[in-house]
């Protein structure tokens, strides 16, 4: 009889960082939908730190939104991971 594979594990490290690569100039909002107050702006090639991702208003068809390092909100849309996603806010 066979063991079961073993099931792939979220990683728990707090020191962990997820970065992600702006695609196109990007407005930075309150929260995670664009009605919220808008704060900034983000330039194309930008790395930006991301905490982490909840669903939230859909941007041409993709609901994510990273929370950033600074508190404040991007869609994932326009946002390409460099390597692992965050986890669920």
């Amino acid at each position: 009889m066979l063991a079961p594979a073993p099931q792939a594990q979220a990683s728990t490290n707090p020191n962990a960082t997820y970065q992600g690569k702006v695609l196109t100039t990007l407005t930075v909002r309150k929260g995670p939908t664009t009605a919220a107050i808008a704060v900034g702006t983000l330039q194309a090639g930008k790395t930006i730190t991301l905490l982490c991702k909840v669903n939230g208003e859909v941007v041409h068809g993709k609901p994510l939104w990273y929370k950033q390092a600074t508190g404040k909100w991007v869609t994932a849309y326009y946002v390409v991971l460099q390597g692992a996603a965050p986890p669920s806010c």
